[in-house]
């Protein structure tokens, strides 16, 4: 390609995020022609703070363009309380004799369409590693031609929410990750990462500003809040009424036997949280997303004040008294009431605020069938729910006006099975939850597991922003392009993988059906015993077969070295899933086993299982995410097995 000066330039006063959006457009544009180009700052009155501007050097740009007010004019309007937070987020380019104009309804936007128009010239973001992106090279000069494209969010609010993490670097490829999907917020999970005091020093002064960098909503969530700002620690010893009244005394704490909330129905104790949570907030400004849920289905406080009011209306009490103060302190913040486990049911009297979000989780998902059949709904005793229940939810929000999401699972796949196909059903799910009206998702991952998962969230978040492009059309051009010169094999071997593992009902198929934080291991139902050993012998045999399948491909096939480290990291991550799933097995068959002469041998055989996946549990792993059930190990819980085993009379 012949010599262009090319030159993107932005206004003095653009936003953070379009000056990294700018400094996004060069970069790739240098990797893909060779050219070095610069970053400017245009003349004042030529350009809008929210709008970037392309081309050869020496055409400095001297006047407005239509394509700020044609955007205008193309947005869907919102209704008012959204218009804010989270906002439209819109952009459209154009392109033609060799220059390009970008712009957005928001700063994040403008990198939105920045991304959009690198994938117009061949890019694409498929997961968060730079092997897992696909740069081409140009021969020609890109923008000679006449181009546009105006594109919107189908849903409003798309929240990344971030658990487990396997470290800050890995995090931060994320984050960038998350914004090269469009999703517009990025939460960190408090109780994953607030307990642990240098952890959540690097979450808040320096992965939350990496958030902020490319204009997504910062955000802290879920269960840990309530802790975080009343702590026992601090306030137990002088104000025990302060805290849950358990079976007739004051328990002091949120851990104990279980987990407990707090005596939210005393004045002195919620004023405490929620000057606590007001002078976090204050300190720390960037955050714009509030998603604090109670204690991960803990007892609620019995005292005789708490006790004559229905739960779902203390927490809804509870829900609106953050709203709103939040809203005090910070107008645009987004606040997120979970409605899930032991307080999913209708409040009798309370109703939401207009500034609040409710977040419905429809927990114990089978995703082999769609969300509105039946069988998709296991029916957990822990969180009973109905599409009744969840129609009565967004009817009452309408009626207060409060917001209405889904705190969906599909992303978490860590809790379902070993799969790197995207989840099925779920185009029709998300058009469900448009027709109900949902404004969009908060959607729970680990960090832990990402490469295999990529898939899945890449095809999922592109269709939280476009529901109108097919998922196929999405696995067309992944399978040609991540796969280049091997897609319809290693699409076969995917298939193969989903059909070796057909179980997709959340909280079955992980090695011992509990989150790494759990010290030891929840055993399934005994009545699940024998069929879950059947399936996962044949799981781990099938699995087996699609290794081999891999080995054959890697040694035949000549592919770019790229596509080889993919391959690499596919034939890892095969190996890693049935050494999880040994574990799984091994576990059921000592369960089988105890009781029996057999009990000290089958235990020896299991803590064998659990050894080989411990030992693949490497740093390189880790980071490299292959192994899609991350950390896991219970030395102490096999431990207690093999001496009870061994104990057992012959």
């Amino acid at each position: 390609m012949t010599s262009f000066p090319f030159v993107i330039w932005h206004t003095k006063d653009a936003p953070e995020p379009v000056r990294f959006a700018a400094s996004e457009l060069a970069s790739y544009l240098e990797r893909m022609t060779g050219q070095a180009i610069g970053t400017q700052r245009a003349s004042d009155g030529t350009l809008t703070s929210l709008e970037l501007r392309g081309g050869p050097a020496e055409r400095t740009p001297i006047g407005p363009t239509s394509v700020v007010t044609e955007l205008a004019s193309r947005v869907r309007p919102l209704p008012p309380r959204l218009a804010t937070t989270p906002g439209p987020d819109a952009f459209l380019w154009r392109t033609g004799d060799g220059e390009v104009t970008i712009a957005g309804t928001n700063p994040r936007s403008v990198l939105f369409g920045i991304y959009d128009l690198l994938e117009e010239l061949g890019c694409r973001f498929f997961g968060a590693s730079p092997d897992d992106e696909v740069v081409p090279r140009l021969t020609d000069q890109p923008f000679t031609g006449k181009r546009e494209r105006f594109e919107q969010a189908t849903f409003l609010f798309r929240e990344r929410h971030f658990l487990e993490w396997i470290d800050p670097e890995t995090t931060r490829r994320e984050i960038d990750y998350a914004a090269k999907r469009r999703m517009n917020g990025f939460s960190f999970h408090i109780e994953d990462f607030a307990p642990d005091p240098a952890a959540w020093q690097i979450v808040l002064d320096e992965l939350v500003p990496e958030v902020a960098r490319r204009g997504l909503m910062p955000g802290l969530g879920e269960h840990g809040g309530y802790p975080l700002w009343l702590p026992p620690e601090r306030y137990a010893a002088e104000h025990p009424e302060w805290y849950a009244e358990i079976d007739g005394r004051r328990v002091g704490s949120f851990r104990g036997q279980g987990r407990y909330q707090f005596c939210t129905e005393n004045p002195e104790a919620l004023a405490t949280f929620l000057d606590n949570m007001e002078a976090f907030l204050r300190a720390h400004p960037a955050i714009q997303i509030m998603h604090i849920a109670p204690e991960d289905a803990g007892r609620w406080c019995e005292c005789a004040r708490c006790a004559a009011i229905p739960v779902s209306d203390r927490y809804l009490r509870i829900g609106n008294a953050i709203a709103e103060r939040v809203h005090r302190v910070r107008p645009d913040a987004w606040v997120t009431h979970l409605v899930y486990a032991n307080h999913a049911e209708l409040p009798v009297r309370e109703r939401p605020s207009p500034h609040l979000n409710v977040s419905f989780v429809p927990f114990g998902r089978d995703y082999s069938y769609p969300f509105v059949d039946p069988r998709a709904n296991l029916r957990f005793s822990g969180h009973p729910w109905s599409l009744d229940l969840v129609e009565a939810w967004a009817r009452l929000c309408r009626e207060t006006g409060a917001g209405f999401v889904e705190h969906t699972k599909a992303f978490r796949l860590r809790w379902i099975t070993f799969r790197l196909l995207p989840l099925p059903h779920w185009e029709a799910d998300l058009r469900w939850w448009r027709d109900l009206g949902a404004a969009g998702f908060n959607a729970p991952q680990e960090g832990e597991g990402w490469w295999v998962k990529h898939l899945n969230a890449y095809v999922l978040a592109r269709l939280m922003w476009n529901l109108d492009r097919p998922a196929t059309t999405l696995l067309d051009d992944y399978f040609a392009r991540y796969w280049d010169g091997i897609g319809t094999e290693v699409r076969e071997i995917y298939q193969a993988i989903a059909a070796a593992l057909p179980n997709l009902s959340y909280a079955h198929n992980q090695p011992a059906m509990l989150a790494n934080r759990s010290p030891g291991v929840r055993l399934p139902p005994e009545e699940q015993w024998a069929p879950d050993a059947a399936y996962l012998e044949q799981a781990i045999a099938r699995l087996t077969e699609v290794s081999q399948q891999v080995s054959r491909l890697r040694e035949g096939s000549k592919v770019a070295p790229v596509v080889g480290r993919r391959l690499a990291k596919l034939a890892d991550a095969i190996d890693g899933a049935r050494a999880s799933l040994a574990v799984s097995l091994g576990i059921r068959r000592f369960l089988l086993a105890r009781g029996t002469p057999r009990a000290a041998e089958a235990a020896a055989e299991a803590r064998i299982t659990h050894d080989r996946f411990v030992a693949l549990q490497t740093p390189e792993r880790l980071a490299a995410g292959t192994l899609w059930t991350g950390r896991w190990r219970r030395d102490e819980t096999f431990a207690a097995w093999e001496r009870a085993a061994n104990a057992t009379p012959r």
